[in-house]
């Protein structure tokens, strides 16, 4: 791309000189920019360590029983979210079609260890035998009972067995003239369980749906948790607004990472596949924090109970008594300055001082402007008109002495808006009430017209 062109694309819209869309963001809300940064890591973390959680036994059995390259650990991340996402059945058959093969991996690992040549063979549905052990072919049973080795044997098959330890423990409980005729091609390799091959492979399964579901919900309430932590530390809010704000904001932030993996999964296993899956089933929770903040304020939107109304109303009358007497000291500093206007007669230093003191008087009038602007669309939250007031004052150059006490009135009412939390509950309480009463309502309709039909029945 041209230079100039990149550069154009790069600014604001309505700015020659404007920022780049990143700085934008950033500086719209540097909190969701450094929450970004920690939840990235963490999921960047944890993804790491779902992949070491991999058994390679498990990739190797996976790989070597299907087509796809399953010894990848992404494609082995999309293989175990479809098994995690079948049915009950069809999860339990596929779970009990790769144990089995994680048994013979599990197998051949330890006679490698122990020294032996292990060949397996060429297709994964080889009948008869599973492995050959120094020219010696094997079948690997994972058996939970003796029935599965004696179907084995009555199939006619020569081949012997390597059986997990289990077995070992019910053969022993035979007297050894009741033992089976085949009993003794029943070998055993130190190790090789029924339990430790069932663990590894739910392990291993459970850790490559993982790598498409990171805990970035968990991560994101913690954060939460830890920021309003440090609020409750400096004094900005009590315990129970603590913890009414971590429950509310945590439910928010965790509910929008839960809905952006779910979203980012579905499109990238359809669209990208495994690897795409990866990546925006991990990134999507991550930046749907940035969008935490909009639906905050429309559930702050929605909320509206009685208390928060009269708090409403009050704010709105302190804040119509502290812009009354802002009107007032602003007309009274833009008289005191008319009469420092300097004579026409007084030439070129008169002229230009007259039109120093025009132009410190016109923006006394442009604050004004803008401040009945800030308080005459009742329709404005307090939530946004209040930060409005504040950036007003900080530029408005009239002294805080003038302002003192309305702007203290109007800042203590400001802090006892009720916490969202508590809108909530009182909204629930409201609704059940209203419930109630209808309910009580009908039910009295209902039996006076019970009522009244008897008596027509009596007469």
């Amino acid at each position: 791309m041209d230079d100039e062109v990149a550069q154009l694309t790069d600014r604001c819209p309505h700015g020659e000189h404007g920022q780049s869309r990143w700085g934008r963001l950033l500086e719209a809300d540097p909190d969701a920019a450094a929450d970004t940064a920690i939840l990235a890591s963490l999921t960047l973390g944890e993804l790491v360590y779902n992949i070491h959680r991999l058994d390679p036994n498990v990739l190797q059995a996976a790989d070597f029983s299907r087509v796809e390259d399953l010894a990848d650990p992404i494609e082995f991340a999309g293989f175990a979210h479809r098994i995690a996402e079948m049915g009950a059945a069809s999860q339990l058959g596929a779970f009990s079609n790769l144990r089995g093969y994680v048994a013979e991996q599990l197998v051949a690992a330890q006679l490698i260890e122990q020294g032996h040549l292990v060949e397996f063979p060429v297709t994964s549905n080889q009948a008869g035998w599973d492995l050959s052990v120094d020219g010696v072919k094997f079948q690997v049973k994972n058996a939970s009972d003796l029935s599965l080795l004696h179907r084995h044997f009555d199939m006619g098959y020569d081949y012997p067995v390597i059986a997990n330890s289990e077995v070992a423990d019910m053969l022993a409980r035979h007297a050894p003239d009741s033992l089976p005729d085949w009993a003794d091609q029943v070998h055993f390799v130190e190790g090789y369980s029924r339990s430790a091959v069932e663990h590894v492979t739910h392990q291993t399964l459970d850790a490559g749906d993982d790598l498409l579901h990171p805990d970035v919900p968990v991560f994101t309430v913690m954060l939460v948790g830890l920021r309003h932590l440090l609020r409750f530390n400096s004094g900005e809010l009590s315990a129970t607004q603590a913890v009414q704000e971590v429950l509310v904001d945590g439910s928010v932030r965790a509910g929008l990472a839960a809905v952006g993996n779910y979203a980012g999964v579905t499109i990238g296993l359809l669209v990208f596949g495994p690897a795409g899956a990866l990546i925006l089933g991990s990134a999507l929770p991550v930046l749907s924090r940035w969008h935490a903040t909009s639906v905050r304020k429309g559930l702050d939107a929605l909320v509206r109970s009685d208390s928060y109304m009269a708090w409403d109303r009050d704010c709105r009358e302190a804040q119509r008594a502290l812009i009354a007497v802002l009107e007032r000291k602003l007309q009274d500093k833009a008289e005191r300055m008319k009469q420092r206007v300097p004579d026409s007669s007084d030439g070129v230093v008169g002229r230009y001082l007259r039109w120093r003191f025009d132009d410190e008087l016109r923006f006394l009038r442009e604050a004004w402007c803008r401040l009945k602007v800030i308080g005459a669309d009742a329709s404005v939250p307090m939530e946004e008109a209040g930060p409005q007031l504040l950036t007003w004052l900080s530029t408005s150059t009239l002294h805080p002495v003038v302002y003192q006490v309305p702007l203290r009135q109007w800042s203590a009412i400001m802090s006892k808006r009720p916490a969202l939390g508590e809108r909530v509950v009182e909204t629930a309480a409201d609704v059940g009430k209203k419930a109630v009463d209808t309910g009580k309502e009908m039910f009295g309709s209902v039996m006076g017209w019970l009522s009244e039909r008897q008596g027509r029945r009596e007469e």
